[in-house]
């Protein structure tokens, strides 16, 4: 957020999520000093997203959104190798084919 615009991911049902973008201003804040320039290619991969369903926190969680949006590669190292969210729920993907989504970005 810039604090003018807020991204939120989930809507609370986790078979049906959302990423919502609103200009209601938020008290607390979670940030990175890591300051990025808002170009084209950043504004195409914002409307690609808005609107997206189906949160994942191995397929398609914030992370995942954050790093497409800024750097255009759909990624979130939560979810390879020993990271929380891989370490937590991959045992539960037992489909091969499944697996292999990890850090594809969704048609």
């Amino acid at each position: 957020t810039n604090k003018r615009w807020t991204l939120e991911f989930g809507s609370g049902d986790p078979m049906n999520n959302t990423v919502t973008v609103h200009p209601n201003p938020r008290t607390k804040y979670f940030t990175k000093d890591k300051k990025v320039v808002v170009d084209n290619g950043m504004r195409d991969r914002m409307a690609h997203v808005l609107g997206m369903t189906n949160y994942s926190l191995l397929l398609r969680n914030c992370e995942h959104i954050a790093n497409y949006i800024a750097y255009g590669r759909w990624m979130s190292m939560q979810t390879v190798g020993q990271g929380r969210i891989s370490s937590v729920l991959i045992d539960y993907v037992t489909d091969p084919a499944h697996r292999a989504l990890r850090n594809t970005l969704p048609k």
